[in-house]
């Protein structure tokens, strides 16, 4: 098994490592632990109702933090380009003037995406430079991988390792946390391939409920601001775009 993973990353080489301890070294075993099981409705919803309500919640959650923490606020919210360029060009016309917005790189870029949408608050976090904005992130990020009802699902590696990296299964566990509908712009580094693909979307899901957009490129994900200046549009609004159709059918 290890073997197998030896042209893999290291991140990859640790988990099946860890696996295979946690197993004495069973193969089978270790294969079935790195499968995370699939979660019915049912589990699911049990799950979010398990979850502290601090953390359903990114503003409530964000406002806690610097009032506990004094941290420093600016005036109004601040939010910057990508720092390396990152925008929607390979993607139709449409979205052209939507911006990729910048997002911390600290191993936690996912966190910062879902709060720069969804909290106001965390817009105005200043002070050290970025140091501020991490200690948010990975704060909240810690306590969703030891509270809440939907990360207790993960591999033990995730959480005893600090969760060093994301997946789909972390961007549907937000989505599903904060009810949202996450569509994620994906143009993946070096093959030129892009997609756009939509989590936490059902049959049951509500022409109110709220769709947020973000940037991936396959080591980084960022917020998306849309051309009003805003994060968060209805899915009524979202279906009335074409190229989103596809993602939301």
């Amino acid at each position: 098994m290890m073997k197998n993973a030896e042209g893999e990353d290291l991140h990859t080489r640790q988990k099946v490592e860890f696996a295979l301890e946690k197993t004495n070294n069973d193969v089978a075993q270790a294969i079935e632990l790195l499968n995370p099981p699939y979660l019915q409705p049912q589990q699911v919803q049990e799950a979010y109702e398990a979850t502290p309500d601090n953390l359903k919640n990114p503003e409530t959650f964000v406002e806690h933090y610097v009032t506990v923490n004094n941290i420093p606020l600016l005036s109004i919210p601040l939010y910057d380009d990508d720092e390396l360029g990152r925008n929607l060009n390979t993607f139709p016309q449409i979205f052209h003037t939507w911006r990729v917005k910048q997002t911390v790189g600290d191993g936690n870029c996912l966190t910062h995406a879902f709060l720069q949408c969804l909290s106001p608050i965390y817009g105005k976090i200043t002070g050290d430079g970025y140091t501020n904005k991490s200690n948010v992130a990975q704060y909240f990020r810690l306590m969703f991988s030891s509270e809440s009802g939907l990360a207790r699902h993960k591999l033990d590696y995730e959480i005893n390792k600090g969760l060093k990296d994301l997946s789909d299964l972390q961007i549907l566990d937000y989505s599903r946390l904060f009810n949202v509908i996450t569509v994620v712009f994906e143009n993946q580094s070096g093959s030129g391939q892009t997609f756009i693909s939509a989590s936490n979307f059902t049959t049951d899901s509500k022409p109110t409920d709220k769709v947020i957009f973000i940037h991936g490129d396959g080591g980084h994900y960022s917020s998306v601001m849309l051309s009003n200046k805003q994060f968060i549009m209805s899915l009524a609004e979202a279906k009335q775009i074409q190229e989103l159709q596809e993602s939301l059918s």
